[in-house]
C-alpha cells in the first residue's frame, strides 16, 4: 500500500508539484515558490526545506519517468 502510494508520487513532475498547494502565489523556473499566499517572500530556511523535497520529487520523479520507457 505505502509503495503503491510512493508510485503515485513519483508520477509528480516536480516543476508542478508546488503550484497545486493554495499556499504559494509564485514560483521560479523550477518550480519552487517564492512567494507565500500572504504575499511574503518565502523565508530562507524554508525555501531550502522546499528545495531538498524538490530534488527528492526530482529523482523518484525520474526513476519512475525511466521504469515508464523500460521494455
Amino acid at each position: 500500500e505505502k509503495e503503491e502510494e510512493l508510485r503515485e508520487h513519483a508520477k509528480v513532475d516536480p516543476l508542478l508539484m508546488f503550484r497545486t498547494l493554495d499556499e504559494y502565489l509564485e514560483w521560479d523556473e523550477s518550480g519552487i515558490p517564492t512567494v507565500g499566499a500572504a504575499g511574503n517572500v518565502v523565508p530562507k530556511n524554508r525555501r531550502k526545506k522546499l528545495v531538498k523535497e524538490w530534488e527528492k520529487q526530482k529523482r523518484r520523479h525520474e526513476a519512475w519517468l525511466a521504469m515508464q520507457q523500460a521494455p
